[in-house]
């Protein structure tokens, strides 16, 4: 592993605006000429203006071809981590962990380890499991601070075989989700 060379870049599944699809279809003759002059806000603010002058049905053109576009990024990308060589992931991440000790000492952001977006993360504890479950059916409201403080209040006030019905939900759930990766 002697090459600088970045070895794998997966592609991207950043979503795509219907803005962003709408900027790509202007009139590039409107861009200005002189790109070392230019205030680039104001350039994006104008065609945000433009933008919002479109009717609804346009708008709607313009999100349908982003939702398009989006669903092509996840397909494709899907398709790449499906079928990478997981011997260079591992290769290009050490080679990123070493570069990442030079860019610390050069006060540069840390490059990020590739790994898939795909894989589903599982549940660590029945406690994370039984406060996901509260804040879904929203049985509290609140600072974040307090209801976190009556969550655990809940949680210690739980009778044991309460506690197991969370404790054998989270373990089916991990199951589940490990089966479902493999």
């Amino acid at each position: 592993m002697t090459s600088d060379a970045k070895m794998l870049s997966p592609p991207s599944i950043k979503k795509v605006a219907p803005i962003d699809i709408y900027r790509s279809t202007l009139n590039t003759s409107e861009a200005p000429k002189d790109k070392n002059n230019v205030q680039w806000g104001a350039v994006l603010k104008i065609y945000g203006e433009k933008y919002n002058l479109l009717s609804k049905e346009e708008k709607e053109l313009y999100q349908r071809r982003a939702d398009e576009v989006n669903q092509e990024r996840i397909i494709k990308a899907r398709e790449w981590w499906e079928n990478v060589d997981k011997k260079l992931i591992d290769i290009e991440n050490r080679r990123r962990a070493k570069e990442n000790v030079n860019r610390k000492a050069q006060n540069l952001p840390a490059l990020p380890m590739l790994k898939t977006p795909f894989k589903r993360k599982l549940y660590r504890s029945a406690f994370a499991f039984f406060t996901k479950e509260i804040y879904d059916n929203e049985i509290l409201v609140g600072k974040c601070t307090d209801v976190s403080k009556i969550i655990s209040q809940m949680w210690k006030d739980l009778s044991e075989p309460e506690r197991q019905y969370y404790v054998k939900l989270k373990d089916k759930k991990n199951y589940d989700i490990l089966i479902s990766q493999t």
